[in-house]
């Protein structure tokens, strides 16, 4: 997979069927978007104002942040 799986792979909306995200606090983000490969991938979290609380499904998890900006959150996910 490309630099943290930005490259390849395919893109998920927060709340499809198949998304590693199945729901969050849309009060605390704008946005949950995805890109996944296999078993690991990434989610970009946009507009974030607090904890958006997210609601893994499918056997997804984040095991760190690559990007960590006051309403931008960038994270390493994997299953």
């Amino acid at each position: 997979m490309g630099h943290h799986g930005l490259d390849d792979g395919n893109f998920k909306n927060a709340g499809w069927s198949d998304s590693p995200i199945k729901s969050f606090d849309t009060t605390a983000a704008l946005r949950c978007y995805s890109r996944v490969n296999g078993g690991r991938g990434v989610t970009l979290v946009l507009g974030v104002t607090g904890d958006p609380q997210i609601e893994w499904q499918h056997g997804w998890s984040t095991y760190g942040a690559i990007v960590d900006r006051p309403t931008t959150r960038l994270l390493a996910i994997q299953r």
